[in-house]
């Protein structure tokens, strides 16, 4: 059974890192935060900028009246990605009228943390393309590869519906140790929002179905590069379903990997890549985008 624990320095404890505030009669936030927390001024601005400031538990980018009774909460340390180093221009494989196909970079999140609303692939996209896109899937902060963001209410809830009747196919490629079965492979997650997850190969109460299959893993030094069909979408599936069969992701340190993956990129990456997505076409033939995965030269 894989366990982990995540320890923190003395300096950089959750409570160091999120700080709480009530009123205790009317003020202003970034009255608050300059002086009850001692913030300067610019990095009072950034925390806004980043959306780090919560106001009665909603995210607020500027500065407002705090009520006596106000609640804060402020992320004093947000985590930063490196999205202002990626050329999203290039990342762009079809724009279309209903959606926008993209390679996602690793070490990018797909859409806004708690504590930061502009270092991802959505922000980033919505600027450089200046359209409200939506999001429809999503791939994990270390992963890379082809995905879609819908451009309207009507589109996204088409894919989520094609989602939901499988019509969306999804081909991923990864960097295992050994040689994996081929074939499809079922196991039951449990569920709950903690990392990294638990899979069972028998079937538990409330616990998520989990399928995928094994097409192909071809040799690739010691290690083989598998090709992946993902049938249910579950966070973290490939990863937690390798890992329990004994073939964790290169790289993927959270779920057991002891070998290290290099690749040129700009934030945290393990050997996953989505390089097929599928999905119908109004009648015609289904849209169909392909990319290889950045070890495949």
């Amino acid at each position: 059974m894989l366990k982990h624990t995540m320890a923190f320095s003395p300096h950089n404890t959750s409570r160091d890192r999120i700080k709480h505030f009530i009123a205790g009669q009317k003020t202003t936030v970034a009255g608050v935060l300059q002086t009850h927390f001692r913030l300067t001024p610019e990095r009072v601005t950034e925390l806004f900028g980043l959306g780090a400031v919560y106001s009665d538990k909603k995210r607020i980018f500027e500065d407002r009246t705090l009520e006596k009774g106000g609640y804060l909460r402020i992320h004093l340390e947000p985590k930063r990605f490196p999205a202002s180093q990626i050329d999203w221009k290039s990342t762009i494989l079809s724009d279309e009228k209903d959606f926008l196909v993209f390679l996602k970079p690793s070490g990018i999140p797909v859409h806004a943390t708690v504590d930061n609303s502009l270092d991802n692939a959505l922000h980033q996209l919505r600027v450089h393309t200046k359209t409200d896109l939506l999001v429809t899937n999503r791939l994990d902060i270390p992963v890379s590869g082809v995905m879609l963001f819908a451009k309207n209410p009507s589109f996204q809830k088409r894919f989520n519906q094609w989602l939901l009747e499988r019509k969306v196919i999804k081909f991923y490629r990864a960097l295992v140790p050994g040689t994996p079965p081929l074939g499809r492979h079922i196991h039951y997650m449990e569920p709950g929002p903690r990392a990294p997850k638990i899979v069972s190969l028998e079937a538990r109460k409330d616990w998520q179905k989990c399928e995928l299959t094994i097409h192909e893993a071809i040799p690739y030094g010691e290690l083989s590069d598998v090709k992946i069909e993902l049938h249910t979408g579950r966070t973290h599936q490939i990863r937690s379903q390798l890992a329990f069969m004994g073939f964790p992701l290169q790289g993927d340190r959270l779920y057991g990997s002891r070998l290290k993956y290099e690749a040129q990129c700009f934030g945290e990456t393990i050997a996953l890549f989505s390089n097929e997505l599928s999905f119908p076409n109004y009648g015609k033939a289904p849209w169909h985008f392909k990319k290889a995965p950045h070890w495949v030269h």
